[in-house]
C-alpha cells in the first residue's frame, strides 16, 4: 500500500501513523487474517523518515490489521528471525509461531540517530487475557480456537527476543498496543511509551481550556469495557475540574459501560437506541 507521514515543519520530527502501513480499514472483512499481515511497512516508513533528516519519530499505534508482535517492523529495520532449522522466517503474523532464534547484526545503525516515542491509545499488556491477541485478535480475524495458540505463541517469541536482547518489555502498559507493536517499537527501536490522548490533550492544553467549565462533554462512536483502556473520553474526562459533569455523548454502548463511571463520566447518552 501507499502510505502517508508528516514532518514538522522544520523536519526534524517525523508523524507516522501505523495503520497508514498496515490498518485495519485496508483490509475487506471477508479477508482479515492477522496471521499473514504484517507490519514491515511500518519499519519502511521509520527508515525513510529518518534518512529525510527526522532526529524524533512519534508513532501512533493502533487501528491495526496485525497481531505480529512487530516481528514485521523489526525485520525491516534488519533484525533477522530464524526457525529451528536455521532458515530465515518471512515476518508475518504467522512466523511468531515458528521463531526459535534472531539475530541483530544487521540492524539499521539509523536507529542510534533517534528517539523514538509510542503514542497509544491503550493500555493493554502484551500477552494473557487483557493482552493483544484475547482483546484485539477477534476483530482482526482471529477465531476462538485460535486466541490461546497466538497468545503463546506471541509469549514465546517475545522470550527469545527479550532473552536475545536482555530487555524486558511485555508487561508494560501498553506492550499489547496494535497488535503487539508497542512492545516491538520499545523492544526492537528503544522507543518510549506514552499515551496517545495525553500527547493530544498536552498539545491542545485541554486542562487549560477546561479549568472554569461547568460541564464537559466527551464523545466516541461505541462505548463500551474498553474505553477505560486509555481512550480519548476518559483522557478528556480527566482534565474536567473536581466540580464540572462530564456527559458522553456515543453511538451506541456495550457490555461494561458501568466502568465509565468509576473514571470521571457521569452521565451516557447514545445516539442510537437498540433493541
Amino acid at each position: 500500500v501507499q502510505a502517508k507521514l508528516a514532518f514538522s515543519k522544520d523536519r526534524k520530527t517525523a508523524f507516522i501513523k501505523m495503520a497508514e502501513a498496515c490498518g485495519l480499514h485496508l483490509v475487506p472483512l471477508e479477508m482479515r487474517n492477522p496471521l499473514q499481515t504484517t507490519s514491515f511497512g511500518v519499519g519502511e516508513l521509520m527508515i525513510y523518515a529518518i534518512e529525510r533528516g527526522a532526529s524524533e519519530l512519534i508513532i501512533g499505534v493502533g487501528g491495526s490489521s496485525t497481531n505480529d508482535g512487530g516481528i514485521g517492523m523489526a525485520t525491516a529495520l534488519g533484525y533477522q528471525f530464524f526457525d529451528e532449522n536455521g532458515k530465515e522466517i518471512r515476518s508475518n503474523g504467522e512466523a511468531l509461531l515458528k521463531v526459535a532464534s534472531m539475530t541483530d547484526k544487521n540492524k539499521s545503525s539509523l536507529l542510534e540517530k533517534v528517539k523514538i516515542t509510542i503514542a497509544a491509545d491503550v493500555v493493554n499488556p502484551l500477552n494473557g487475557r487483557n493482552g493483544a491477541t484475547y482483546i484485539f485478535g477477534p476483530q482482526k480475524g482471529l477465531t476462538a480456537d485460535q486466541l490461546p495458540t497466538m497468545d503463546e505463541a506471541m509469549r514465546n517469541f517475545y522470550s527469545i527476543a527479550e532473552q536475545y536482547l536482555n530487555k524486558s518489555v511485555s508487561e508494560v502498559p501498553g506492550s499489547g498496543a496494535g497488535g503487539g507493536m508497542g512492545a516491538g517499537l520499545m523492544l526492537f527501536a528503544n522507543a518510549s511509551i506514552k499515551k496517545g490522548i495525553e500527547l493530544v490533550l498536552e498539545q491542545l492544553n485541554v486542562v487549560e481550556v477546561c479549568k472554569d467549565a461547568d460541564i464537559v462533554i466527551v464523545g466516541e462512536g461505541r462505548m463500551d469495557g474498553q474505553t477505560i483502556y486509555g481512550k480519548a473520553p476518559v483522557g478528556a474526562a480527566a482534565c474536567a475540574p473536581s466540580n464540572a459533569k462530564v456527559i458522553a455523548i456515543c453511538g451506541s454502548i456495550g457490555d461494561g459501560i458501568e466502568e465509565l463511571y468509576k473514571h470521571g463520566i457521569d452521565a451516557i447518552f447514545p445516539t442510537i437506541p437498540a433493541i
